[in-house]
């Protein structure tokens, strides 16, 4: 049916087309309180179709096999009557290609069995009295990327994910810990990888079973990966998409302007291996590219897809993202962010009272920075050890101000969702 309704929308001559197609096949052995609770088997696809006619762009999508492309397009091409209209008339060329991307061939052959037995021997290696596993789950996923349009471009990409997500905590009578949770995504059959960031997920299990509280003081804070993407990376992205440029909503509006400070580097690379986020091609079909978007502190590149590169004049394509259920927009692919000059061990082992904070959960305003939440997956660090957990803890304040706070990072750049990001350091940090 897909081959038909490409050979259908190629006869057509008065508007532009473009077709994105996702086929994901896999396994999911779920455990619930540590024993088998379900075993399911993944087989979907869904299409996306976008029409482009005199500058207005209709979009549909549809889930299975069946693909009514004369429906879809007449309904379009009728709503398209109704569509703003940009100066944009063509879809980006590009060229013909088939590949296997980020897949191994190993992941793909996994069966029910070869996952039950690796989740039960993970589940075996929590030897802590008391912990209860919420939820645990193994799965493996394929996934067929299919873009084609009509000026010219035709691209497959195959891809494999062996991954992981865990949740529990500690039950002692009527108490009951925070809970911890830990997942780990590779393209590869890596189990060394994934067995450390599972022993990572018992090691902070252990320290829930000592839970305690912090009174609202200053301490020395340092920041784990995670928590430095969601409080100081990820709002700086929102404002320096081409989308926020021309809607007039970022507060960056400028290349070359200095908007952070002189240590902090970053830079998008969807190319790198064996990265969560890399791809091929984007929803677009163009081939990404590593760029720097910070250096030094400075602003030197905006994170754009071809529609609103071609609205703004700008050269600014490569991170078009989004399914086939939705419209392509701008988005980072990996995030790398240079190391620094300490190691990790020495900035942990100079804290004489302080925190070590995985996550935040709460509120940010990309715009005025503001952020008011609490640290989940947050530590308490005595005299240079990580002694136990603490519940979440209240936080506030602007980013702006907490990044003038840092004053170092790590050299360690722990492979996380986001990308590579070191750990942060600030020496006091108000909670409460």
């Amino acid at each position: 049916m897909y081959d038909q309704a490409i050979a259908k929308l190629a006869k057509q001559k008065d508007f532009d087309y473009e077709i994105y197609r996702e086929e994901e096949s896999g396994i999911t052995c779920k455990f619930v309180n540590g024993k088998i609770h379900s075993i399911d088997h993944l087989s979907e696809s869904s299409t996306g179709i976008r029409i482009l006619k005199e500058g207005a762009i209709a979009f549909s999508f549809l889930t299975g096999n069946d693909l009514p492309v004369e429906d879809i397009v007449e309904k379009s091409l009728k709503r398209s009557n109704l569509l703003h209209k940009y100066p944009y008339h063509s879809f980006p060329s590009g060229s013909s290609i088939q590949v296997n991307g980020l897949y191994d061939r190993k992941v793909a052959d996994l069966d029910e069995n070869d996952l039950l037995t690796y989740g039960q021997d993970l589940l075996n290696r929590i030897e802590i009295n008391n912990a209860s596993i919420e939820l645990f789950e193994v799965y493996t996923t394929t996934v067929t990327r299919t873009l084609e349009n009509s000026s010219g471009t035709r691209l497959s990409e195959k891809s494999t994910e062996f991954a992981f997500l865990i949740t529990g905590f500690i039950k002692e009578g009527s108490y009951s810990s925070e809970s911890v949770e830990k997942s780990y995504v590779s393209h590869n059959l890596n189990r060394a990888e994934m067995d450390d960031q599972f022993s990572k997920f018992t090691d902070n299990l252990k320290l829930r079973k000592k839970e305690g509280s912090l009174i609202n003081k200053k301490y020395s804070l340092v920041i784990e990966p995670s928590l430095f993407y969601e409080l100081i990376i990820e709002p700086v992205i929102e404002n320096i998409t081409l989308e926020s440029l021309y809607y007039k909503s970022s507060i960056y509006n400028k290349l070359n302007e200095k908007i952070m400070p002189s240590w902090l580097t970053v830079y998008d690379d969807g190319t790198q291996d064996n990265m969560p986020n890399s791809i091929e091609f984007d929803r677009e079909g163009i081939r990404p590219e590593k760029k720097e978007i910070i250096k030094n502190g400075t602003l030197k590149n905006y994170i754009g897809n071809d529609l609103f590169s071609t609205l703004l004049g700008i050269d600014c394509r490569g991170n078009a993202s989004g399914g086939s259920d939705e419209q392509p927009y701008s988005d980072v692919t990996n995030i790398f962010v240079d190391p620094g000059e300490f190691a990790l061990d020495n900035l942990i082992a100079d804290v004489r009272e302080g925190i070590i904070a995985e996550q935040f959960t709460g509120y940010i305003d990309s715009l005025s920075g503001n952020f008011s939440g609490l640290l989940k997956g947050a530590y308490k660090i005595i005299n240079g050890e990580v002694k136990s957990g603490i519940k979440g803890l209240n936080i506030s304040g602007n980013i702006k101000d907490l990044i003038k706070e840092i004053k170092g990072t790590s050299k360690e750049r722990p492979y996380r969702i986001y990308g590579k990001i070191p750990y942060g350091y600030i020496p006091d940090f108000k909670v409460g």
